[in-house]
């Protein structure tokens, strides 16, 4: 308790060190409300939805049946151009973050990596931890090196418990190992990334790589990876429409019924086998 407080009580020193202008919540949570009210900063910007408006001097209402990047861009767009979304950002890596992945995959030297996050943001969101445990023995089987990412307690244990199924298979843990800047660099040097509705995953589509997003609940209207590289594979059945974190009608079918086999199938169809037929051609 007493390292988490003096954790946000340096944080809070920092930013309000800070001295900015204005301050842009797009999380609005109320918690976050709370630090931009104690930033000391005068204009706060916030939006209606999470009930954290009383700690706004300025109070959006955005559309929430657009995508997320729209909606929110309605917000930032008075700040900044707006831009359209790309395949790909075009993150500056410092050397640093280069150097620490590149130390970190020498083990994987001629391996094509692929990132898996198994973990999610919230419960009814997770593949169920067998079925990742099956899917990363097909990739094995397919010639490619997994490696886990994520962060927090929770993605660790779901880790851990997936890779006691594994029989043995090598996989490199890089949960809890590396910051923002080195997790992009990563995915940078991955063939693909696989994994549930995250900000892991959206990360992982902002590098332009391919990014098989793993959907049940969410609604891809609003969730959606960015991206041409970026593919939704969903289960064989729907649940409904009260499906969420408390309940579900159908005992969340909608990610039950998302098979390891039909993922590695969209796997095999947008890349594996594109490479295996090229390689015949040459």
């Amino acid at each position: 308790f007493f390292s988490r407080l003096s954790h946000y009580w340096r944080f809070m020193r920092a930013f309000r060190g800070a001295r900015t202008d204005t301050i842009l919540d797009l999380e609005g949570e109320r918690f976050t409300g709370v630090l931009a009210r104690l930033s000391g900063c005068n204009n706060r910007v916030g939006h209606t939805g999470k009930r954290a408006e009383l700690f706004y001097t300025d109070i959006r209402d955005p559309n929430y049946k657009n995508h997320r990047f729209k909606a929110f861009g309605e917000i930032v767009s008075e700040y900044v151009d707006e831009v359209a979304p790309s395949s790909s950002l075009p993150y500056r890596i410092g050397a640093s973050a280069g150097e620490t992945i590149e130390k970190l995959v020498t083990a994987a030297a001629g391996k094509n990596l692929v990132a898996v996050h198994p973990g999610a943001s919230v419960s009814y969101k997770l593949w169920p931890g067998e079925y990742f445990a099956e899917l990363v023995t097909l990739l094995h089987e397919a010639g490619l090196q997994v490696v886990w990412v994520g962060a927090g307690e929770n993605d660790a244990e779901i880790i851990d418990a997936v890779t006691a199924q594994l029989g043995g298979i090598e996989v490199f843990n890089f949960c809890n190992r590396l910051s923002f800047a080195e997790l992009a660099e990563l995915y940078r040097r991955c063939r693909f990334f696989v994994g549930g509705d995250s900000g892991p995953m959206h990360l992982a589509a902002s590098t332009g790589i391919p990014v098989f997003a793993l959907f049940g609940p969410s609604d891809e209207a609003i969730w959606a990876p960015l991206g041409e590289n970026s593919y939704m594979v969903r289960g064989s059945e729907a649940c409904g429409e009260d499906c969420d974190t408390f309940r579900c009608s159908f005992n969340y079918r909608c990610m039950t019924s998302l098979r390891p086999q039909s993922v590695m199938a969209v796997i095999n169809d947008k890349i594996l086998g594109h490479d295996t037929a090229q390689a015949v051609e040459d």
